[in-house]
């Protein structure tokens, strides 16, 4: 999860990786530094976690467009794999700022009120199996999160007033989970009342 947003448009890595390949097999006579086929890749290098200014279309490693990274926490530190949709709730009773990242194993629970230092405070469980498509909307001090892809999730309703005091990463439970339909990829809520995009 990193706490900004980008519009920027990203570098042509494989431009990059053939330049390396080709500038690579020009070195002369030594050992290549290329690995045999078959042998398997060396893991790609940590990404920064920040501060980082934007300069030059990159804040770190992100592209970036006039948008500084404050910190990126990595999504295994919020017991995810994979993440897909970021929402924020700021207290207007207490004061705190709060990001909400939907991961494939549910949803993470991020308080960044110094965007230099974000808590983890803790995750929502799936309410069935995993999905790279989790959808998280705020109204009011509720989170309504849905999930395509993971069966007969419905869609999870939970009380953002729970954050309030949390300091370590504790395991939530819905408050209400919704079963009037199986799974959908996105909700939203009108003047007149909220509705889910019906997918199954």
């Amino acid at each position: 999860m990193t706490t900004y947003v980008t519009n920027g448009s990203p570098r042509s890595v494989a431009a990059a990786a053939l330049c390396a390949v080709v500038l690579g097999s020009c070195a002369g006579d030594g050992p290549s530094s290329l690995t045999s086929p078959g042998s398997p890749s060396p893991p790609p290098p940590p990404l920064g976690t920040g501060p980082e200014m934007c300069l030059d279309g990159l804040a770190s490693d992100f592209p970036c467009d006039g948008v500084a990274l404050h910190r990126r926490m990595a999504l295994n530190v919020m017991d995810g794999d994979f993440g897909n949709d970021i929402w924020g709730w700021s207290d207007g009773e207490t004061g705190p700022e709060y990001a909400l990242m939907g991961l494939d194993t549910g949803t993470a629970f991020v308080d960044v009120s110094n965007p230099e230092d974000p808590l983890f405070l803790g995750r929502l469980p799936t309410e069935t199996e995993a999905s790279f498509w989790r959808d998280i909307k705020v109204y009011r001090d509720h989170a309504f999160i849905v999930a395509d892809g993971a069966g007969a999730h419905g869609m999870q309703v939970f009380d953002l007033a729970r954050l309030r005091g949390s300091a370590a990463p504790a395991t939530f439970d819905a408050d209400v989970v919704y079963r009037e339909f199986r799974t959908t990829r996105s909700r939203t809520r009108r003047a007149t009342g909220s509705s889910a995009a019906r997918r199954r």
